[in-house]
């Protein structure tokens, strides 16, 4: 028994080494068949020819510019940027910044005190923009994209309220992975009398104004006669020719040396008029005075603050506010020692984002309606509130509002900050309307969908002689129903972005009787003369003589548009064609078009906006001359002189010639 025990144990030792020997072999060779075969997987789990995968992490960049432009290849939420789609990342692509005033790109800017309309805009190309920043601080009054030296825009602009000398400023353009920056020279010139021109010399072309205090006195024969040229006070003594009065009357030639008293009078009269002068000068003297730091006191009092620019007085927060409300501060805030019935005026620092909510009132004045300017009692005081007014435009979403708010032009500035709380209800009934309106649009469409099946059914019923081509007719019906309702499906909501890309392209296509077509011409277009079907080979044109013999166009009905391409024409049939995606019906309009994105600083969204216009063609572009280039630049809202720089008209030339 024992050695009947002992020899089953060793077959069991040999089967249980056996089993184990064969898993091994099987897994190695699974292993091997799947290092040795003809396909691989990629980390982005696609199955490759044996070569390796381009794109690791499939994110339409190849693993070689990814790693020329610093992103991870196998991390698909690392991409690299492309701020003007042209297929070059921010990194490797050339990156320009300008700056430009009047439309006008230049390296030296003048403005001048009070200037209400100054503002300087960026041109940024080869990049996507992200963070702004500008050193060193703007003269007084200007804002770098609202604030003091950051910002999103990069937009310089404000009221200039001091003069500045030319002073170099830089600005930095960065986003997460790249940067440019850009030098450039601004001065803020003096104007005495607030005509718009400045007192002194201008470099950047700007008119002079030749009579600072606008006395009616040129400043050249002001200075002349030793008068002053920015005191409107100071009036120089000139004669009718504007010649300097220096001396006293002269003898009279008829007299014969004796003295008489009539002589007396004019001189008595002329002391009478000196006098009457003087008191007038001294009158006008007097200077305005407006709102200051040291004049402005509130009941209850400020939180903190002494009232200027980069300490202001702080009042209490509101918080909470419903949207759509108004309030005002807790603050009563009394003004003195002011220029009696002086117009005092309100501005908002934060403007661009507040959107003029912030407003002031006078208590118990002739009238508490808010607004943005006041005039002093006949004593030269004030008592006011501010008003933050959410009603014109109502932040349903809540959010924050904080005021930095300047009084008058000797400047008393304030701080006050407004919660607005996010209104649930009317945010639930906004969506409750959207869901609404998808609703009844769905019902709609299902109505005329019903009522489309019965009319069909009507006409296949009237005639059983006519059933065949009733039938077929209902077939094609249900089949682009189908389609449309799958496409409509299919269909995502247009994004935010989207709907403004949509607004964007219709305004450039009105601004189309803008360009002189006689000059560029039109791009060939005709009409299908039957319908073709997809993956059609041939198309059959109204008129094809004005067609090349090879080339593109885009074949166009009210469902959209697609790009197709011919090989040969064989009179008005078109041949060797290819790209007809769908079921194009006769009147289908078939226009010639290119492809401008070949075409250096074109990308999709701006090929979009040619085509808008009407410009479809390398032969267009081609014939642009300087005065059109300057129209296209501006109908599609693009970067001042853009076109030119980038000499699309060249390049159109170039690939028309190769075509």
């Amino acid at each position: 028994m024992a050695s009947a025990r002992s020899a089953n144990l060793n077959k069991a030792i040999v089967l249980v080494i056996l089993m184990i020997t064969m898993t091994q072999v099987g897994y190695l060779d699974s292993m091997n068949s799947l290092t040795n075969g003809e396909e691989t997987l990629d980390e982005s789990n696609d199955v490759l020819e044996t070569g390796g995968d381009l794109d690791d992490d499939n994110d339409q960049w190849t693993d070689e510019n990814e790693s020329a432009c610093g992103t991870d290849p196998k991390d698909v939420a690392s991409t690299p940027l492309d701020g003007d789609d042209d297929g070059i990342c921010d990194v490797l692509d050339v990156k320009v910044l300008g700056y430009a005033m009047n439309d006008q790109e230049a390296l030296i800017f003048e403005g001048y005190v009070n200037q209400s309309d100054f503002i300087i805009l960026p041109n940024l190309t080869g990049m996507e923009p992200g963070t702004w920043e500008i050193e060193p601080a703007l003269p007084a009054g200007l804002s770098f994209s609202g604030t003091a030296r950051s910002g999103e825009t990069g937009i310089i602009s404000g009221i200039p309220t001091e003069t500045s000398n030319m002073t170099n400023y830089t600005v930095y353009a960065n986003n997460s992975q790249t940067g440019v920056q850009f030098t450039f020279s601004l001065a803020i010139l003096a104007d005495t009398d607030g005509d718009g021109l400045p007192d002194e010399p201008s470099e950047t072309g700007l008119e002079e104004d030749l009579d600072d205090d606008n006395d009616g006195h040129l400043d050249e024969i002001e200075l002349k006669c030793e008068s002053d040229p920015a005191d409107q006070t100071s009036v120089p003594n000139v004669d009718e020719n504007d010649e300097c009065i220096t001396g006293v009357y002269a003898d009279d030639d008829d007299d014969e040396g004796g003295f008489s008293a009539l002589w007396c009078l004019p001189l008595l009269a002329i002391l009478l008029l000196m006098l009457l002068l003087f008191g007038l000068l001294l009158r006008d003297k007097v200077e305005l005075m407006g709102p200051e730091p040291e004049n402005t006191t509130a009941e209850p009092n400020f939180l903190s603050g002494v009232g200027t620019k980069d300490n202001p007085f702080v009042l209490r927060p509101i918080k909470a506010l419903k949207s759509g409300a108004k309030a005002e501060t807790k603050e009563a805030i009394s003004i003195i020692n002011m220029s009696p019935e002086i117009m005092v005026n309100l501005l908002d620092l934060a403007e661009a984002t507040n959107d003029k909510r912030f407003m002031v009132y006078e208590i118990d004045g002739a009238s508490e309606e808010p607004g943005y300017r006041l005039e002093a009692d006949e004593e030269g005081r004030l008592r006011i509130r501010f008003v933050f007014d959410d009603s014109i435009n109502p932040t349903y979403e809540g959010g924050d509002y904080e005021g930095l708010i300047k009084l008058g032009k000797a400047s008393v500035y304030f701080s006050w900050t407004v919660g607005v709380k996010q209104d649930k209800k009317k945010m639930k009934e906004l969506k409750k309307q959207q869901e609404a309106e998808e609703k009844a649009a769905a019902a709609a469409a299902a109505k005329d969908a019903k009522e489309a099946k019965a009319a069909e059914e009507k006409a296949k019923s009237e005639s059983d002689a006519k059933a065949a081509k009733e039938a077929e007719k209902k077939a094609k019906a249900e089949e682009k129903a189908a389609a449309a309702k799958k496409k409509a499906e299919k269909k995502p909501v247009a994004t935010a972005k989207e709907v403004k890309k949509q607004e964007e392209l219709q305004r450039v296509k009105k601004r189309a009787k803008s360009i002189d077509f006689k000059v560029i011409g039109e791009a060939t277009s005709t009409k299908l003369k039957s319908e073709v079907k997809k993956g059609s080979k041939t198309l059959e044109v109204g008129d094809a003589s004005e067609f090349a013999d090879s080339g593109s166009a885009a074949i166009t009905d009210a469902e959209g548009s697609t790009l197709i391409s011919w090989t040969g024409k064989d009179g008005n049939i078109l041949t060797g064609v290819s790209g007809v995606t769908r079921i194009f019906g006769a009147a289908s309009i078939v226009m010639v078009k290119d492809d401008l994105q070949v075409i250096k600083g074109i990308g999709p969204f701006l090929e979009e906006k040619l085509n808008a216009l009407g410009i479809t063609t390398y032969r267009q572009l081609a014939n642009m001359n300087a005065k059109l280039e300057e129209q296209v630049n501006v109908a599609i809202e693009f970067f001042p002189g853009r076109v030119k720089r980038d000499e699309w008209t060249k390049q159109g030339r170039e690939l028309h010639k190769k075509k």
